[in-house]
């Protein structure tokens, strides 16, 4: 049985993904949540069948994997909820059209250095 716990947000994030030592095929998350995501995809597979889904590498990136279990299968795609609660790569995804409406991304300094100036928009009077 579905059960949704966060409110959904319209993404546009390609992923690949792949049922049980399938192959992998690919998707576009279209929305997600801190419990899950609906993936469109022409991956094919039943309720409750446990799904890997593998994040677009970004430059100097590890590849990103989530787990996820099918809720729902329409002819669009998957409905999955996320195996591990909120997961750190979703949050983030959750977070990038928030910040493109403000009209800037920050961008994380490099470990162990001090952080640069903040982006135009997060700057206030008398910085």
């Amino acid at each position: 049985m579905e059960h949704r716990w966060g409110h959904r947000l319209a993404v546009n994030e390609p992923v690949r993904l792949r049922a049980q030592r399938g192959q992998w095929v690919r998707g576009r998350i279209c929305n997600a949540s801190i419990s899950g995501a609906f993936i469109i995809t022409r991956l094919s597979a039943a309720a409750l069948s446990h799904v890997s889904i593998r994040f677009a590498r970004s430059r100097g990136t590890k590849l990103e994997e989530l787990q996820g279990q099918v809720v729902r299968s329409t002819r669009e795609g998957l409905a999955i909820e996320w195996t591990e609660f909120a997961p750190t790569r979703v949050r983030t995804l959750m977070l990038i059209p928030v910040f493109e409406a403000l009209g800037s991304i920050p961008v994380p300094s490099p470990a162990g250095r001090a952080p640069g100036p903040l982006p135009q928009p997060y700057r206030m009077r008398g910085d």
